[in-house]
């Protein structure tokens, strides 16, 4: 099983009969990983391979071939089967399986996925580039346009949510949710094209449709409370920033104050907040590199203390105030209902930002540099 060939793995099942073979080969650009996979995601969150009559968890996706097997042999799963291709020097790969039915896939390299509509005897191209990975999607071969069909609808439904949400600071936004409904009906009429062009994707976008007027309506309303949540941001500048009370590392009582007479940078995070640790390495950086002139503030909410108090520490952060559950409600007035959040005062702690940029983004720092 850890024998692999370099350009093809695929284990089958031998308890089923199936009557064409799927074959998927082509070529990543600038790839991110070792190998593609092709896998089946299951209504209760699990993943089967395809071809798998076992269900293998979600993690293995993202493992390398050779771990993949690994798990497999200590799970003791005779029976377990999979999909994937290692890539070669040039980025090439080739998966084959067989299947009897027009089926939904997910196709990823361990960093991005796309969903496909695959069918038996398709022999499909696929070449891609991961630096805009969906966008420079394209197929050739037999079968290839239905494909190619569902990239489009893919790309055509992010382009006009992003649309939406570019017009934030659009004053007039009755004209944008216009402009969102008449786009957003011209994609559901493309769509019913789309079905009739091809027979084949009937029930996958049958699905889609279903759900599509529940789905507009829920994007008006998040564009609304979004923008209702920009005109609040915009209305803390400049207003004094309450002088909220916590505890340091050493459980001693530590109020915001404390931090006055320079720049300070709140970070407001939670040890379960993934997006929050992902920000860690930047944010560490500029405290580094400004810490001496700037204050970087490390703000523990809607966790445990002793969770907190472990990860502040082993993190390394020189500025840190926990607010238990029992003293939240000092920050209510500032909504924070989402982390991460950062927010810029003065020296006086005014705010100059009520929703600043992640560390991330390389423009925090413009508001003292």
């Amino acid at each position: 099983m850890k024998n692999t060939s370099l350009i093809t793995a695929a284990i089958l099942a031998t308890t089923f009969s199936f009557s064409q073979n799927l074959t998927i080969q082509g070529e990543i650009q600038n790839p991110t990983g070792k190998s593609v996979y092709l896998f089946v995601p299951n209504e209760d969150r699990t993943t089967t391979f395809l071809d798998s009559t076992a269900l293998i968890d979600q993690r293995v996706i993202l493992l390398h071939a050779a771990d993949i097997a690994e798990i497999i042999d200590e799970l003791d799963l005779d029976e377990a089967k999979f999909i994937y291709s290692h890539l070669d020097k040039d980025g090439k790969f080739k998966l084959q399986a067989t299947i009897d039915q027009t089926i939904q896939v997910v196709f990823t390299d361990g960093n991005e996925n796309t969903q496909l509509i695959v069918s038996p005897g398709d022999d499909v191209k696929m070449t891609l580039n991961t630096r805009f990975f969906d966008e420079t999607m394209q197929f050739s071969g037999k079968g290839s346009e239905k494909y190619n069909a569902l990239i489009s609808l893919y790309l055509i439904n992010e382009v006009i949510a992003q649309t939406l949400f570019n017009s934030l600071e659009n004053s007039d936004t009755t004209a944008v949710i216009k402009n969102f409904t008449t786009s957003y009906d011209d994609y559901l009429l493309l769509l019913a094209d789309y079905k009739k062009a091809y027979p084949e994707l009937d029930n996958y976008l049958s699905i889609t449709e279903t759900g599509a007027n529940e789905y507009k309506v829920g994007m008006i309303n998040y564009y609304k409370s979004e923008k209702e949540f920009s005109k609040f941001v915009e209305s803390l500048k400049n207003t004094q920033i309450a002088d909220f009370k916590g505890v340091d590392l050493d459980g001693k009582a530590l109020n915001l104050s404390a931090f006055k007479g320079k720049i300070t940078v709140l970070d407001f995070w939670a040890t379960w907040c993934g997006p929050c640790r992902a920000e860690f390495p930047a944010y560490k950086e500029l405290e580094e590199k400004y810490g001496e002139a700037i204050n970087f503030v490390s703000v523990g909410v809607y966790c445990k203390e002793e969770d907190w108090k472990k990860m502040a520490t082993d993190e390394g952060f020189k500025n840190n105030i926990f607010l238990s559950k029992e003293v939240q409600d000092q920050i209510k007035e500032l909504r924070v209902d989402f982390i991460p959040r950062y927010m810029v005062l003065d020296e006086n702690h005014k705010i100059l930002d009520g929703m600043a940029p992640r560390p991330s983004s390389g423009e925090l720092q413009s508001y003292w540099k």
